[in-house]
C-alpha cells in the first residue's frame, strides 16, 4: 500500500484506487472533483519517494563499483557480472552497500506500480466527469 509517512489522507487515496467501476460510476461531480484534486497529489508524492529511492540505489551502485573496481579482475567467472558478484560477496562493505540496492529497487517497483494503479484511476475518474457532463 501507500507508505505510512504519507502527507494526504491514505485511507481516502487507497479507497479511491480500490474502487470499483460502478462504484465510480455513483460519484457526483464534486466527489470526483475531490478524487482529481487528491490523485495527483499522491502521484507527485509517490514520484518523489520513488526518486529518493533511485538516488540510494544509484549511490549504492556507484560505491560498489568504486569499491570493487580493482578487485574484480582478480576473480574467475563466466561473465563481468558473475566476477562482479564474487567480488562484492568477499567485502562486508560492499554487502551491507548491495543489501541498500537491493531494498531500494524493492521499494522503487512497489512504488512505481503504486503510481501506475494512481494514473490508471485518475484517467478512469477523468472519463467518469466526462461522461457525467455529457449526459
Amino acid at each position: 500500500g501507500i507508505p505510512k509517512t504519507f502527507k494526504i489522507n491514505t485511507q481516502d487515496v487507497e479507497g479511491y484506487l480500490q474502487m470499483s467501476r460502478d462504484e465510480l460510476k455513483t460519484l457526483d461531480m464534486e466527489e470526483c472533483a475531490e478524487i482529481s484534486f487528491a490523485l495527483p497529489q499522491a502521484s507527485f508524492y509517490i514520484q518523489k519517494e520513488s526518486n529518493k529511492e533511485r538516488a540510494k540505489f544509484n549511490w549504492a551502485d556507484a560505491q560498489i563499483n568504486g569499491i570493487i573496481a580493482s578487485k574484480v579482475s582478480e576473480y574467475k567467472g563466466a561473465s563481468f557480472e558473475e566476477r562482479k558478484l564474487k567480488a562484492i560477496s568477499d567485502n562486508s562493505a560492499t554487502m551491507t552497500l548491495n543489501k541498500i540496492k537491493v531494498n531500494a529497487k524493492l521499494r522503487i517497483d512497489r512504488l512505481d506500480g503504486i503510481s501506475q494503479q494512481i494514473q490508471l484511476v485518475g484517467r478512469l475518474n477523468e472519463l467518469m466527469k466526462m461522461v457525467q457532463i455529457l449526459q
